[in-house]
């Protein structure tokens, strides 16, 4: 098996096999994302040759995910789903149609991960929070790396840009820390 080192060889792991049995390489590992930031479970299945040896691509699929989870297992493990009414966060609205947003709680943070429901499109993110729970943001922080994100206050609304080089093909995950 081959030896990755972090995002980018995870990312050239992943594309460098042409013969995929999916079109986007990334649709598994988003599906259980979206299970998972919902507050369920996920498992995957590994198929083997008949002589009990593992296929090389799957494996190292599935060795590259989990690289990418182990950075983020507390944030899926360890957090609630936020209850809303309806599919949509109230009040957050990104600039982008593909991207479908879900809401869950981690200790006293609130979390938004926004995930792409299909292929990913490498512009800027902007993302708005136009609703009365979220006039209280004081910092907004993306995970893994936990790097603080430029929040701009107008009138009504709060908005934040996640510039194209910092998005990730899987989850953007949003650590939102409220005032206190």
């Amino acid at each position: 098996m081959s030896k990755l080192l972090g995002e980018k060889a995870i990312d050239t792991e992943i594309r460098k096999h042409p013969g995929l049995p999916r079109q986007d390489p990334y649709e598994a590992a988003r599906i259980a994302v979206i299970i998972m930031a919902s507050g369920g479970k996920f498992a995957f299945g590994m198929p083997s040759q008949m002589n009990g040896d593992l296929y090389e691509q799957p494996s190292n699929h599935l060795i590259a995910l989990g690289k990418w989870y182990k950075k983020r297992k507390e944030i899926f493990t360890e957090a609630s789903p936020m209850q809303y009414k309806g599919k949509k966060v109230p009040g957050v609205k990104v600039n982008d149609k593909s991207i479908g947003v879900i809401g869950s709680i981690f200790k006293e943070d609130n979390i938004l991960h926004l995930i792409y429901r299909y292929s990913v499109k490498k512009k800027d993110l902007l993302v708005e929070f136009s609703h009365k729970k979220w006039e209280s943001i004081d910092q907004i922080l993306l995970v893994p790396d936990e790097k603080e994100l430029n929040i701009v206050k107008l009138e009504k609304k709060s908005e934040l840009t996640i510039p194209k080089e910092s998005l990730d093909r899987i989850d953007n995950i949003l650590r939102i820390k409220m005032k206190q």
